[in-house]
Formats: C-alpha cells, structure tokens, sequence
C-alpha cells in the first residue's frame, strides 16, 4: 500500500521553488552585467563572466529588455588610447596670389610661359636679369618679325657682352599672371639647358612681389599694388 503525504511535501516544495527563484533572479542580475578585465598581456576583455574579480570592474548592466552585448572579444590596449587628431587645415592662399609650379633643369629653375597665347615656352627664372630673353626661333613662333623691333640692348653673358635685339611681346602667362606689352631681347643663350628657350627677366616679375619656393618647387606671384 501507497501513503501520500502532502503536508511536509507541500513545505519543502515551497521552499524550493522560492530558493529557484532567488537562484533565478541573481542569475538573470549576474548575466546582466558586463565587466572589462585585463589579460596577463594588459590587454582589455570584456566579458559577464570574469575569471579574476581583482582585475575586473564592471563597465555596464544591461536591462532586461537590452540586447546581448557581444562578449569575449579583446581591445587593443593601444587602439583604446589612440587620440585622432584631424589633419592640420592647408595654409590659404592669400588674396591675390597666384602660385605656379617651378622644376629644375640642370641647376636652373624654371617655369612655364605662354607667349602671345598661342606658343609654350620653358623659361629660367632669374630675378637678376633686367630683361626677358628668348631665343631667336621661340620669337618666331610667337609671331616676332624683324619689323617689330624696336631697339637693340646690351646682354652681359658669360663670353661677354653682346648686343641683341629688342621686340615687344603683346603678353606673357605665367599660370594666371599674365604681362601685356613685355619688352623681350632676342637672343640665343649658348650655356642655356637643353629644351630650355630663354629666361624669365625683370620686364615681367618686376610687375610681381616674388616669392621662389625651390624645395616646394613653387613660385608665389602677387601682382603690385
């Protein structure tokens, strides 16, 4: 025969049930947390369940409610300290200025020119030099004929002084600076670089305050006032 006894059972099943539900409750509370530790390497982990609770501090409880936040994934201890610093702004151009791009050919630097808008032209810069020479076939092609001649000038030279033609150019460029009626001596200079048709003189930078950035490759027009 078979006693049931539901008194003491009843207890005890209570008992239980609440110690289950405690059980539950600090459960659900322990896995809600989230803790950063440190490996032996110093690196960080963030994880709910820490092996050693001196290396560990808790960074955020979730609610009940949050989604699981991803767990066990180590953080690079230097990317954590890393500061990004934005890149420093580009120096403005100042008001006016007009800067043009300077190579070297040989020891000289040179740029760039438009003659007359239709003939390009690899001139030296040569702040020293009164006048803009070109040599006698790049005067051609820019269309200067003996007819437009309109006096003769002394070149000192390294052979020495020689005496050249001098013709009015309607316009040189260089980039966006640009001189009208640029007076021009005609002359073919024996110690010029090859592909290089004369120089950049004072009848066209005098016009300009001139700065000649060589280690940028750079030359910084600002027209007179």
């Amino acid at each position: 025969m078979i006693h049931h006894s539901t008194g003491p059972m009843t207890i005890v099943g209570l008992i239980a049930l609440v110690l289950g539900l405690v059980a539950l409750t600090v459960a659900q509370s322990a896995s809600a947390l989230t803790y950063e530790c440190l490996d032996p390497t110093g690196r960080s982990i963030f994880t709910d369940s820490p092996p050693e609770a001196d290396h560990c501090v808790v960074v955020q409880k979730d609610s009940p409610l949050s989604p699981a936040q991803p767990l066990l994934f180590p953080v690079d201890s230097s990317e954590q300290a890393e500061t990004v610093v934005p890149d420093a702004p580009v120096a403005a151009q100042r008001p006016g200025q007009i800067t043009v791009p300077v190579f070297r050919v040989g020891r000289s630097l040179v740029v760039q020119a438009r003659l007359n808008g239709s003939r390009d032209a690899k001139l030296i810069v040569d702040t020293g030099a009164d006048i803009t020479i070109l040599s006698n076939q790049v005067a051609r092609d820019a269309g200067i004929l003996p007819s437009s001649y309109i006096s003769t000038v002394t070149l000192n030279t390294a052979g020495g002084p020689v005496r050249a033609d001098v013709a009015r150019l309607d316009a040189i460029a260089v980039g966006a600076a640009e001189v009208s009626h640029v007076p021009v001596a005609l002359h073919d200079l024996p110690d010029a670089p090859v592909g290089v048709d004369g120089l950049l003189g004072l009848t066209f930078l005098d016009k300009f305050l001139v700065t000649l950035d060589a280690q940028k490759g750079e030359l910084h027009l600002r027209r007179r006032e």
